[in-house]
């Protein structure tokens, strides 16, 4: 089962065990359960959450925000490990 998450979070940041992330992972997958245990997995990640968007279908779209992510850290000063929050 081909579960997909952690696109769109910065390797740096992620690695930083002494960092606040105060982020979200988008998971994506066609299997319940196996999408139940990744989420389990990435919230026992102090301060990310896992929302579920749905089938593996939406990859690409999830995929999608990476290059949005890149561009914004390139070309802001201070934002070398931006993320997305879904309020």
């Amino acid at each position: 089962n081909v579960v997909g998450a952690f696109h769109n979070l910065a390797a740096d940041r992620l690695a930083n065990l002494d960092v606040d992330l105060d982020l979200d992972t988008i998971v994506v997958g066609d299997d319940p359960d196996a999408k139940d245990i990744v989420r389990m997995l990435a919230e026992e990640i102090e301060g990310l959450r896992a929302l579920d968007a749905g089938g593996v279908a939406n990859a690409p779209e999830v995929e999608s925000l990476t290059p949005l992510l890149v561009n914004i850290a390139t070309n802001n000063d201070g934002m070398h490990d931006v993320g997305v929050t879904f309020h």
